[in-house]
């Protein structure tokens, strides 16, 4: 399956500036909140409180574009090296195959959302006391909780908010949740030329409902978790009648099969893996031809023998 459609629908959500940044940095936003420019605009939470939101209007963008380029970018190469190690076959076994395929897709939603702005982030005792020092009021310092936050940043307003539920399901939980954010806005960017993007919006639609299994439940890391802890998914030797699903299983990872349809099965869960790798290899390949003086292009020069 082509994806230069997909990455058109994705486009709109990309920051060109996170896209342009020339410097590689190995540091997490979260990790330089007190070098940004910013002003604390509000600090909230609903009447239960299920959630806390803070709104940080940005000074300057550079920084934070560097940071989120920084990790960005090594999510990314982390998803092509996990990629290639799928490939490595293991005779009568592709469990550890498959979940090294789930990583490549794991890490290039992690490099997509970075892209778009979005992040999964925890704050520490220093980042909340960034946060109240660049709070412009005279009232008490309000109680920020530290711990996990999705964070989304808006170029328009250059307003960066961070979230935090009280209830979140985890890492990978919260990273699936971020996806099926930007796939919905992928599917209303379609909708705008339907006759152009009539395939890729069915097809967007199939792979979101292989991902949400329903509301708070991923597919993908339930899959994983089956395989990796479980032993089902017919990819150890040692499962009952999965000796003739193996070698299935491995030509689907060598063949890199992202073809979308409405199966629920280890076959799909390793096509739809490879549609959100795909992806993610067309991002960065737009921004290292679009951007010649960025990290990407760097990257790409860098670690070209990695690449398929």
């Amino acid at each position: 399956m082509p994806t230069e459609k997909f990455l058109r629908l994705i486009r709109p959500q990309i920051i060109a500036g996170v896209g342009k940044v020339k410097r590689m940095s190995h540091d997490r936003v979260v990790e330089r909140l007190s070098d940004l420019e910013f002003v604390t605009r509000s600090v909230t939470a609903n009447e239960k409180p299920e959630k806390l939101e803070i709104e940080l209007q940005m000074i300057d963008e550079e920084l934070l574009y560097q940071l989120l380029a920084g990790e960005a970018n090594r999510f990314f190469m982390a998803a092509v090296i996990s990629k290639s190690r799928s490939y490595q076959g293991q005779s009568d076994n592709v469990a550890w195959q498959a979940v090294e395929n789930y990583y490549s897709a794991y890490y290039s939603v992690h490099y997509l959302m970075r892209m778009t702005g979005r992040s999964i982030t925890s704050l520490d005792s220093h980042s909340v006391r960034a946060i109240n020092n660049n709070l412009l009021s005279n009232e008490e310092k309000p109680k920020i909780p530290e711990g996990l936050y999705e964070l989304a940043y808006n170029p328009t307003s250059k307003t960066l908010t961070l979230s935090k539920q009280t209830k979140s399901g985890g890492s990978h939980k919260d990273a699936w949740s971020i996806w099926v954010l930007l796939l919905n806005e992928m599917v209303k960017t379609s909708k705008i030329d339907i006759a152009e993007y009539s395939s890729e919006s069915l097809d967007l639609t199939a792979h979101k409902k292989f991902v949400l299994k329903s509301n708070g439940h991923y597919r993908p890391t339930e899959i994983r978790g089956a395989i990796n802890y479980q032993f089902r998914g017919n990819c150890w030797q040692f499962e009952k009648k999965s000796k003739s699903k193996i070698s299935c299983l491995q030509r689907e990872i060598a063949e890199n099969s992202i073809v979308i349809n409405g199966d629920i099965d280890t076959s799909a869960f390793l096509r739809n893996n490879s549609f959100i790798y795909s992806l993610a290899v067309s991002a960065f390949q737009s921004m290292a031809n679009n951007y010649p003086n960025s990290i990407a292009r760097s990257i790409r020069n860098m670690y070209s023998e990695i690449f398929n």
